[in-house]
């Protein structure tokens, strides 16, 4: 199923009125693109038939976003039958997307040799969620029986509940596992940290400070008076000198201010994600729930404005360039790739120059750097 929209190639109909539809919308042409719009839905998409239109119908209902039309209703309520919440959707990608578990499983293999039989480590996580990974490094470092003794765990997070989690496993994991820990939370986004706040990151003792972020850069915004953001929260964490900093990332650009690059590349990224769920072996409603995870990502992508949109994903080398530029080299562990490299059998792990990539097809789906 992988297909990338090229307007540069003859293309079936409902190629071609998508194609119609982001252009119609960035020339702000709204009553063209509402006509589109519907003869596409009425004409040329039927999901219970054709299950490969399912795709066509998540991107249109982000681009019908940016309008009002009978054709945006038919489409939010056809979509609407496979709602789920967004926990129990995330649980299911967990098991069967390896792209989310691998990533976590070769960050914490190029943590782990940076925390092993330390007596205190500092460990920062910007976008911590509920502590999972954290939870997974911890059992690895007694797998290996290189528990440190002392943790302080610093956690960064917009969402509340999901701080309070994190918090609540970690505790119950190192009061399990016999580490003294001290957990510090802040309730907010790495851009809006103070200086106070980075530099309080520091370890006083001399101990090691690990860094770790998971899917959670590519929110900073750094567009518009916000320009060079990204930039300066790399400055911070490399005048930190920790001993590693560890990231995962998605490879696309997302980041583009232009609608038909950004549903380009869009486009080209979710079709190979849409592609690998259709070959994995589950049940035809597990395949559309998986889907329905990434609706929310793809409609904030293509169906927000451009100053409220949250999902701004770029390119593994811009983030490797980003990490060189605040100070680190970059290494790779061969030991930890083989590790993980027959997690799926439809993934590749590949090292790539600078990053790991979680491949499929040929094409990097999620990146995963390691600075020192």
């Amino acid at each position: 199923m992988v297909d990338v929209l090229d307007t540069n190639k003859p293309s079936c109909p409902k190629k071609s009125l998508l194609t119609s539809l982001v252009e119609a919308l960035y020339a702000k042409r709204d009553e063209e693109a509402q006509g589109v719009l519907e003869r596409l839905v009425r004409d040329h998409l039927d999901p219970d038939q054709n299950p490969e239109d399912l795709i066509y119908y998540v991107f249109t209902s982000a681009l019908s976003k940016r309008l009002q039309s009978k054709a945006t209703d038919e489409i939010n309520l056809y979509l609407k039958k496979y709602e789920n919440t967004q926990i129990d959707l995330f649980n299911l990608v967990a098991r069967h997307m390896p792209f989310v578990g691998g990533a976590g499983q070769l960050a914490n293999l190029h943590l782990a040799p940076h925390m092993a039989g330390q007596e205190r480590v500092t460990y920062l996580n910007i976008g911590i969620g509920t502590g999972r990974q954290e939870v997974a490094l911890l059992e690895l470092l007694k797998e290996q029986d290189q528990l440190p003794r002392q943790m302080t765990v610093i956690a960064v997070e917009p969402f509340l509940d999901a701080l309070t989690e994190a918090e609540r496993a970690i505790r119950e994991a190192c009061g399990r596992l016999g580490v003294e820990v001290d957990v510090r939370t802040l309730h907010t986004v790495s851009e809006e940290l103070t200086d106070a706040d980075w530099e309080s990151f520091r370890p006083t003792d001399g101990s090691p400070l690990l860094i770790n972020s998971a899917f959670a850069l590519h929110h900073i915004r750094g567009v518009g008076e916000e320009a060079g953001t990204r930039e300066r929260v790399f400055g911070k964490l490399g005048a930190l000198q920790p001993a590693a900093v560890v990231l995962c990332e998605p490879n696309s650009d997302h980041f583009h201010s232009d609608l038909p690059v950004r549903f380009a590349a869009c486009w080209h990224h979710f079709s190979h994600v849409f592609d690998f769920i259709d070959r994995i072996e589950t049940t035809g409603e597990e395949k559309i729930a998986l889907k329905m995870f990434f609706v929310r990502e793809i409609e904030d992508i293509l169906g927000n404005r451009e100053e409220n949109r949250y999902e701004r994903h770029e390119r593994a080398q811009t983030w490797a360039a980003r990490l060189q530029s605040a100070g680190f080299e970059l290494m790779i562990d061969e030991e930890a790739m083989q590790k993980v490299a027959r997690l799926h059998p439809l993934m590749e792990v590949v090292k790539h120059e600078g990053y790991i990539g979680l491949d499929y097809r040929g094409e990097t789906l999620v990146a995963v750097f390691c600075g020192v």
